[in-house]
């Protein structure tokens, strides 16, 4: 067995008692898992190990002196992760199972598959499993713990009830179980021994959203560094070292193919031109080749030997750094610039130009030679880093693209009335972007999170989308040509697009919420203009006829005058539109602000302005029936009334509400039942004295 191999044995818990959620989870991870390898790590043997079975079968049981580890089946064999080996997996699965197992069994078998392979480079067991109140053995736990850290087995625990918290000593990521539903005291042992595995064999303990990007990780053993100088003019020379802190790669590697082999390439020695037949000589014929109908010659010139540059960085100019736009950065990783180790005269020397060209706002161009191998001259730009006392001085280094190999783009100008966002507007899109995921609430740090960082955008957990878009396509294509039932099931009864693409639940729910709220702030409104002679005279008699549009200077309801604001916004930014659903949307834009407002007049002031809060009323009210939005406004003042009643404000429902008629609003004549209902609707202070009469005859029954 070869020495550079590594041995991983996936452990999937299969009881009939565990989630289904969790267990659909666990096997898509599984799947994952085998994909990276098949792209990554060709020689790496993969292995499973099901918890949970009805029969059982592995060697651990079948050993002469031991007839234990129930309810636990192995896979027949280890071997490289394959197709096949993926399709397997689907089938394996859906073996018969049961509610017994244990789960320290099970790592048992995975430790003895891992034994059974030889010497290998590095060896892992990765363990499924829903640690519910389902009770389990633990006479044996120290023994199998002391084992997988003796023989240096790396042991990750994934679990669907998982999360984080900083550890108040060390201040680093914790797993903790959650504490969201009642507990069987099985499943707080289960917790409990789950947790001693991080202490007892240095186990990694994580969820699934964790999941992919703890199992995938690969850990560097030293840093990369590029020694050279920086050479600026004829007499500075500065001894640095470049360290690659952001790189942006794949592990799929694409081969072009023109033709095939057996595709034979001949020259044509004649040709036509306008019907005559061209004969050259062949002194006059040139070799080439033909790419996509362009004839390419074949230049001898470019056999010869290129001229061989110094490797290091070559200064070419200073430049302000505002003169480079962003757009012109093609590099696919970031290099930190640093002196080199023990070379002090560099470090003073690398200090005072950061220094000045931080105070100057400047930033070098210069020439990159990588190293006499690789001599192919890239531009490259120097920016220098903001100081710090614990830090050296540094500087960032981004490849440019030159002028012919940049790719110009025209887009359609964008343009607004409005030259600033309101408040509204900007926390709208910060909530867009907290729904994201991309940013962390420091305001709830002590809460436990799903993420073991805090910050849910590390760059070497995010999959490349080329190699993940890639593997879900050839793990697509390898199921429908499978041509096996259990695979068809897969693909239509389970909708593969749902189970493969979709966005978690919870992410989806709070982006969609966001997105609406940003669509509503930022409305898209078209001008429609004439494009025909003929309608030009008719367009110019219905504008000499009509008001002159007036810019309103505000987009917001006021708490000093809402009604007048409230019609205002409506005659000149609603009324003037012609697009029905953008008047919707502008309408439900307002409604929104004054139902705000009424609110907080009606229950947040401290006296409730009663004129005020009629006008504002009658308003929003009269205009829901003219914009046909009566729906709404009788389900926001069904939520008021509950809150009347929540804060015992009868008074001023009696004296507003009822005395105006402001309830429910209905379209014409109302009939008997409408008339029940809005008797009914405006009772709300005998109803509450009913309430109060039926809590006191139930306490004296009590008594």
């Amino acid at each position: 067995m070869a020495w550079n191999k590594e041995c991983v044995v996936l452990v999937l818990d299969v009881r009939e008692n565990s989630d289904m959620i969790f267990k659909q989870n666990a096997v898509k991870c599984a799947a994952e898992f085998l994909k990276d390898k098949m792209c990554a790590a060709k020689t790496d043997l993969v292995s499973f190990v099901l918890v949970g079975t009805s029969r059982t079968f592995n060697d651990a049981n079948n050993s002469v002196d031991n007839d234990g580890y129930q309810n636990i089946v192995q896979y027949p064999e280890v071997q490289v992760s394959t197709w096949q080996l993926l399709m397997n997996l689907f089938k394996y699965v859906n073996e018969e199972v049961c509610d017994e197992g244990n789960w320290l069994d099970a790592l048992v078998v995975a430790a003895e598959l891992i034994k059974n392979q030889g010497k290998l480079s590095n060896s892992r067991i990765i363990l499924f499993y829903d640690f519910n109140g389902q009770s389990n053995e633990y006479d044996k736990f120290d023994i199998i713990s002391k084992y997988i850290l003796t023989n240096e087995i790396g042991l990750t625990v994934i679990s669907h009830n998982i999360k984080y918290i900083d550890n108040e000593i060390s201040g680093a990521p914790q797993a903790v179980f959650t504490d969201d539903q009642k507990k069987n005291k099985h499943q707080l042992q289960n917790e409990e021994y789950a947790l001693r595995l991080v202490s007892h064999c240095n186990a990694k303990l994580c969820n699934f959203t964790e999941a992919l990007s703890t199992i995938l990780k690969t850990e560097t053993k030293r840093p990369w560094s590029w020694n050279c100088n920086l050479s600026i003019g004829s007499k500075i020379s500065i001894a640095v070292q470049g360290v690659i802190a952001v790189k942006e790669e794949n592990k799929i590697t694409l081969k072009k193919c023109y033709s095939d082999s057996v595709d034979a390439v001949s020259r044509a020695p004649t040709y036509f031109l306008k019907d005559t037949k061209i004969t050259p000589l062949d002194e006059d014929l040139i070799d080439g080749y033909m790419l996509a109908g362009s004839f390419i010659p074949f230049d001898e010139p470019i056999t010869e030997e290129k001229e061989t540059y110094t490797p290091g960085l070559k200064f070419l100019s200073f430049t302000k750094q505002s003169a480079i736009p962003s757009e012109y950065f093609c590099t696919e990783s970031l290099y930190w610039i640093v002196h080199k180790k023990n070379a002090h005269s560099s470090a003073k020397m690398l200090d005072a130009l950061v220094k000045a060209l931080l105070k100057t706002d400047m930033a070098l161009l210069c020439w990159k030679i990588y190293s006499v191998k690789f001599n192919n001259p890239k531009l490259v730009v120097l920016l220098p880093n903001k100081l710090e006392d614990n830090k050296p001085a540094s500087l960032s280094m981004v490849e440019l693209a030159f002028h012919t190999q940049y790719n110009y783009w025209e887009f359609p100008p964008l343009c607004s009335k409005k030259t600033e966002c309101t408040k509204e507007q900007i926390e709208a899109i910060d909530k867009l972007i907290d729904s994201m995921d991309l940013t962390f609430d420091e305001d709830n740090s002590d809460i436990p999170r799903e993420t073991f960082q805090k910050d849910l955008l590390p760059f070497d957990t995010l999959p490349h989308i080329f190699e993940k878009t890639m593997m879900d396509i050839l793990e697509r294509k390898v199921l429908s040509n499978a041509g096996d039932e259990i695979f068809q099931e897969i693909l239509n009864d389970k909708n593969f697009v749902d189970v493969y693409w979709k966005v978690p639940d919870a992410n989806e729910v709070k982006a969609k919420k966001a997105a609406k709220l940003v669509k509503e702030l930022f409305p898209l409104e078209t001008a429609t203009i004439p494009d025909k002679k003929s309608n030009q005279s008719e367009a110019k008699d219905i504008n000499t006829n009509k008001e002159p549009v007036t810019v309103l200077d505000f987009d917001q309801v006021g708490i000093k005058t809402p009604a007048a604001d409230f019609m205002k916004l409506l005659k000149h930014n609603v009324l003037t539109l012609d697009h029905q659903t953008l008047r919707d949307t502008k309408y439900n834009f307002y409604v929104e602000q004054i139902q705000k407002i009424i609110w907080d007049l009606v229950f947040s002031s401290p006296n409730i302005m009663m004129d005020k809060v009629i006008e504002a009323l009658k308003t929003y009210r009269t205009s829901s029936k003219d914009f046909l939005a009566t729906d709404n406004y009788n389900n926001w003042i069904r939520s008021v009334r509950d809150n009347v009643k929540k804060m015992g404000l009868f008074e001023f429902w009696e004296d507003v509400i009822v005395k105006y008629e402001l309830g429910l609003c209905i379209y014409g004549e109302p009939s008997l039942e409408e008339q029940l209902k809005i008797q009914k609707f405006y009772a709300i202070k005998d109803e509450g004295n009913a309430c109060e009469i039926v809590e006191d005859i139930e306490t004296d029954e009590d008594t």
